[in-house]
């Protein structure tokens, strides 16, 4: 080269651009000549003191020009009636608002001195903003719904703040995405939920002829056991896993427990129970949401979706309200009473009666000659004398000897009805009663 480019006139600044491109025209223009041929391309003077000024290499159907810019300090600056129409520097400018939103106040005129910014302009990833703001992707509001019964089996784990009558600790929840109908066991170590899980998966299988397809839970090491895993396999369950702190993908369990605790906790705050009733409450509270409408199912229950049988609300009672249990000939002498008073803590599955349990002799009863009382509770403040239930722990051995149901023989009336593939539930709560 005997010569140099000094300056180029009327070059366009484009920020997006991958690669710098030198324009022939351009050159023409300013008074140089171009050559091409096999071995490069030539940039010279014009006659007649021609001399070459740039070479460039070939590349395929390319030319390459390598050209040396000069450092110099520069400084940008904004002449006056000149405007800035870069989208990236006006997202700066604006405190890194949102592109979206920046090219709204430029088209909708609700600000002065923002320039109109071209549709096709494609703003590049703002790093500042990823470090900053960044949040997680949104969560389709609708997922894929089972077309039938035990198709998707959703499943959670629920600990509770302290021990049940029975000892337990924990309970297990299994809904089934078709019907939205709940089956609930009481545990009191979490290794169990495969036993349980045994247990459940028979019982609704039975009892509907299907087979359980797809199984959904989180990722606690309940469910993740290589025992759980060889079950899964061998009846050809497919297992679906919730990501790490993505409770959102397993919606239906989380919000169907909440909604299950929520109303336990409701009921014994209404009639002041101690927490120790907390299992008694969530079963009378599965066995009344299995008997609700809901809106996911079109305003069916999900007793009526699951077996076709449309449920009977005229046995239903307060729970925790005095009760009356007859006491059969047979368990009492002449001169004794003929009633124990006790408090109603739901509906006994699997016999055709209900539960009661009373807290003097901390035994529990199944029996259909049963008078309400549902203008009083046993644990109201203004009878401090009847506030004689202990709230401790109960140990296994005092389980064995006390908390033992006793079921009356006698039969019960036409209202009170019940489905048998609950009874799951009656077995769970008397798990720990009847078994000694």
């Amino acid at each position: 080269q005997s010569s140099s480019i000094n300056a180029l006139g009327g070059v366009l600044c484009v920020p997006t651009i991958a690669q710098n491109l030198l324009s022939v025209g351009q050159m023409v223009e300013q008074d140089y000549e171009v050559h091409f041929n096999r071995h490069g391309c030539f940039i010279e003077t014009m006659e007649p003191n021609k001399k070459l000024v740039a070479k460039g290499r070939r590349e395929e159907r390319m030319f390459k020009i390598d050209i040396v810019l000069p450092q110099k300090e520069t400084m940008l600056f904004g002449q006056s009636g000149v405007q800035c129409i870069d989208l990236v520097i006006w997202h700066k400018r604006c405190g890194h608002m949102n592109y979206q939103r920046l090219q709204r106040l430029s088209t909708s005129n609700l600000v002065t001195g923002l320039p109109k910014f071209h549709k096709s302009d494609v703003p590049e990833v703002c790093p500042a903003c990823q470090f900053g703001k960044q949040s997680r992707q949104p969560f389709p509001h609708q997922g894929t719904r089972a077309s039938d019964v035990l198709e998707i089996i959703h499943t959670d784990v629920w600990t509770a703040s302290q021990p049940s009558l029975s000892g337990s600790e924990y309970f297990v929840s299994f809904i089934d995405d078709y019907s939205r109908k709940i089956w609930v066991y009481f545990l009191k170590h979490k290794s169990e939920v495969l036993s349980v899980f045994h247990t459940f998966k028979t019982m609704v299988e039975k009892q509907s002829g299907k087979y359980i397809l797809q199984l959904r839970s989180d990722g606690g090491g309940e469910f993740l056991s290589h025992e759980f895993d060889e079950f899964l396999r061998e009846n050809g369950i497919e297992r679906q896993i919730t990501c790490s702190y993505t409770p959102q993908q397993n919606g239906v369990a989380e919000r169907k427990n909440r909604h299950i605790a929520e109303t336990a906790r409701a009921m014994l705050n209404e009639k002041n129970m101690p927490k120790s009733y907390w299992a008694e409450a969530v079963a009378c509270a599965i066995y009344l949401m299995n008997r609700t409408p809901i809106s996911a199912i079109h305003d069916r229950t999900p007793e009526e979706a699951f077996s076709g049988r449309k449920p009977n609300f005229g046995s239903f009672k307060k729970f925790g309200w005095i009760c009356y249990i007859h006491i059969p000939n047979e368990k009492r002498k002449k001169l004794d009473p003929k009633v124990e008073r006790c408090i109603f803590l739901g509906y006994a599955i699997g016999y055709k009666g209900y539960q009661c349990y009373s807290p003097i002799t901390k035994k529990f009863y199944v029996s259909r000659d049963v008078v309400f009382d549902e203008m009083k509770s046993w644990f109201e403040k203004s009878e401090p004398h009847l506030l004689a239930v202990p709230t401790q722990k109960v140990g296994a051995s005092t389980l064995a000897s006390t908390v033992t149901p006793t079921v009356s023989t006698t039969t019960m009336t036409r209202g009170m009805t019940e489905s048998s593939e609950e009874s799951h539930l009656q077995g769970m709560l008397n798990s720990t009663r009847s078994h000694h």
